[in-house]
């Protein structure tokens, strides 16, 4: 909320509703404070528990599959291989190192 038309819509609603600036910034965060507390609690790495929130008339939260993978690792439910695999290279005869493409890449 640090734009001037933000402030200013603030303004005109604690105006028109009776109440402080810092009464509707309050409500104005509280569902963000709100989903981020579910998330904190609700999440269980060992059961592949990771909640998912719709906050009604603006979006659904959910932690992306990436994320989880990295959650995964630093609570140590998968390898750090796992979660970011390595490309293992070949040796040729002139001692330079290549990595193996996957089927679809292009070699530049």
């Amino acid at each position: 909320m640090k734009s001037i038309r933000t402030k200013q819509v603030v303004r005109q609603v604690a105006l028109e509703e009776g109440l402080t600036l810092e009464q509707v910034t309050s409500i104005i965060v509280s569902p963000f404070e709100m989903q981020a507390m579910i998330m904190k609690n609700q999440f269980n790495p060992s059961e592949d528990s990771y909640p998912m929130i719709r906050i009604p008339n603006f979006g659904i939260f959910s932690i992306p599959e990436t994320y989880q993978k990295y959650f995964k690792a630093q609570y140590g439910f998968i390898s750090n291989e796992e979660q970011c695999p390595i490309v293992q290279p070949t040796g040729d005869s002139s001692g330079a190192l290549q990595g193996s493409l996957d089927e679809g890449q292009v070699e530049d």
